[in-house]
């Protein structure tokens, strides 16, 4: 079954901060309508420019059918409170309504600070209608209010695909990347096991990576001086291998990753106390 929904348009005067720095959400919003989750068979994209007077909220909105020339147009008013958008009064504007039927719909919305995505729902007051979920993330330009014409959906495939793998939304990628902080990761001695306990690090690694195309990462294998040159050559490479296996197994590609092997050469602390030792059976990481 089909449903045909609301495309909203906001400009928000209103800033916010959240833990990756100052953000706004004045201009161009978009994304994508769906019943439990974003993927091919979702049918609608959404453009949405906001604005925002005190507690006042007024949106313009055009729904797409995906992969269609289909489009209708809303202006929604409603209020801000709590940190929730919630537009609740809806007029379809029938100059742009085209080949599908159009619905006066109400929509909730919380912008989710964490990951720069604005995310909610769609409500309509017929009750015999399901709400939908919606997800819009900050983008550029304006939207095209009466001319019908050929819109490339490309973008949407993109987006899916980023939503799905965890990546914060494309506008606060640059501050992620600019305030990472790395970590080594510890091995116990003459091993080269990956502790559990750095996984969740290393999935963060994976998320910074594949938010940048034009990004790689270089792994760097160390061990203390415990054992022959030899030995803790070969002992750094297979730590830096764990490290490389794990990232391939959770979605980093293999070409973007380099590595190199130190063995005991590039201590950090004195190999003469055990805390030093344990320092420096490590792998570092760079951003190449």
């Amino acid at each position: 079954m089909r449903f045909h929904f609301l495309v909203l348009t906001f400009i928000f005067s209103f800033i916010i901060q959240f833990s990756w720095g100052q953000v706004t959400y004045n201009g161009l919003w978009k994304g994508a309508i769906f019943s439990t989750k974003i993927d091919d068979s979702t049918e609608q994209v959404v453009f949405v420019s906001m604005s925002k007077y005190k507690s006042n909220l007024e949106a313009f909105v055009r729904i797409e059918t995906k992969g269609a020339l289909s489009f209708y147009t809303y202006k929604c008013q409603g209020d801000f409170a709590d940190s929730v958008l919630v537009f609740n009064k809806s007029q379809l504007d029938k100059k742009t309504k085209d080949q599908i039927s159009a619905e006066s719909w109400g929509m909730r919305l919380k912008y989710i600070d964490s990951t720069g995505y604005m995310e909610g729902e769609l409500f309509s007051a017929n009750k015999t209608i399901s709400s939908k979920r919606i997800v819009l993330f900050k983008s550029t330009g304006k939207i095209d209010a009466l001319e019908k014409k050929e819109t490339s959906h490309a973008w949407f495939y993109l987006f899916q695909k980023e939503y799905k793998l965890g990546l914060v939304a494309p506008d606060l990628r640059d501050e992620v990347r600019k305030n990472f902080q790395f970590q080594s990761v510890y091995f116990d001695p003459s091993e080269s096991i990956l502790k559990e306990e750095f996984k969740n690090y290393l999935r963060k690694v994976i998320q910074v990576i594949n938010g940048h195309t034009d990004l790689r990462l270089k792994v760097i294998g160390h061990t203390d001086w415990d054992g022959s040159d030899e030995y803790n050559e070969k002992l750094s490479l297979k730590r830096a291998e764990t490290i490389i296996h794990y990232l391939e197994s959770n979605g980093l590609g293999r070409d973007r990753i380099e590595y190199e092997f130190k063995g005991e050469k590039k201590p950090i602390e004195s190999n003469e106390t055990f805390e030093g030792k344990k320092r420096n059976r490590r792998v570092d990481f760079q951003f190449i």
